[in-house]
């Protein structure tokens, strides 16, 4: 008798535990099954969704969006084959607002890419792409609005003039690049102080396989400061110097960065200037009538 309500009692349990587990909901599902055609959502957990849209052979295809694990939206636009195709658009997390707007041709980006900051929700970049590569315009701002350059692209070259400025709205430099058929070919670039005044002036041309060219300074009450000549981006040629009286300071070569040949120092007004010859920067012999070479102080 009691051997008989223990069977009773194990199959009512039985009987309970099967309603109670089909009753359960079904895990929600959190990646697209391989293969998979057709609309589709995955998510996060169970009641915050992944991405969601439609699929061929397991790849996007059509209009997808996807979300942070916090709900808001990530990015949204249309997919073929798996690949990003027209406008594409991205978003700062927790909901600030968008962040980038993209256009792509079969997952290539052609067309204009816009940023926008996530603090402020200016746009700090604006860049036009052709074929996966920068081609046309390209500007920058600050958070603030304010701009930090702005200059054009040639199949990723930069080409023509560019201009940056400081973050009160000082020009602080400006550059000229030149290419001829698709090879740079030589740049300006010009550096200015605050006050809008040219504190150094780089010029550099494509000579063969090598960058060569000269780098000037000026002094802040505009005299001359240096002129030195480069090559494959050591110095090389001449090499001088002047005071902020417009005086000569050092006058000499160098080859591969070092002083070499024959250099004259100037001294103070009133003072005689000196002649050292140097091999290889080291000081190797006076100029006739000369003392024994020193080096002098600095490069």
């Amino acid at each position: 008798m009691r051997m008989k309500r223990t069977g009773l009692t194990f199959w009512a349990l039985a009987v309970v535990l099967l309603a109670a587990c089909s009753s359960t909901p079904a895990r929600r599902p959190r990646a697209v099954p391989v293969g998979y055609e057709g609309a589709f959502t995955t998510w996060w957990s169970d009641d915050i969704v992944k991405e969601e849209g439609a699929y061929v052979a397991g790849r996007r295809h059509g209009e997808i969006e996807v979300f942070y694990k916090d709900g808001s939206p990530h990015m949204s636009g249309e997919f073929l084959d798996g690949k990003p195709h027209g406008e594409l658009t991205t978003w700062h997390p927790g909901g600030a607002g968008v962040a980038v707007v993209e256009e792509f041709d079969h997952g290539v980006l052609d067309g204009e890419r816009v940023v926008r900051a996530a603090t402020t929700g200016v746009v700090v970049e604006r860049t036009r792409y052709a074929g996966g590569v920068r081609d046309g315009r390209d500007e920058r701002w600050r958070d603030d609005g304010s701009r930090v350059f702005e200059g054009r692209w040639a199949r990723d070259l930069p080409v023509g003039r560019w201009r940056h400025w400081d973050p009160i709205g000082r020009l602080s430099r400006e550059e000229h690049y030149w290419v001829t058929a698709g090879v740079p070919t030589g740049y300006l670039e010009t550096v200015f102080a605050s006050d809008g005044v040219t504190t150094a002036q780089t010029l550099m041309l494509r000579d063969g396989d090598e960058w060569a060219g000269r780098v000037t300074t000026w002094h802040d009450n505009g005299q001359q400061q240096s002129l030195v000549e480069y090559r494959g981006g050591e110095r090389h040629g001449r090499d001088v110097s002047w005071d902020r009286g417009g005086r000569l300071v050092a006058e000499g070569r160098r080859e591969h960065d070092l002083r070499t040949g024959s250099w004259t120092f100037f001294g103070k007004p009133g003072e005689g200037a000196r002649t050292v010859v140097y091999a290889d920067d080291e000081p190797v012999a006076p100029a006739p009538g000369e003392p024994a070479p020193t080096a002098p102080d600095g490069d």
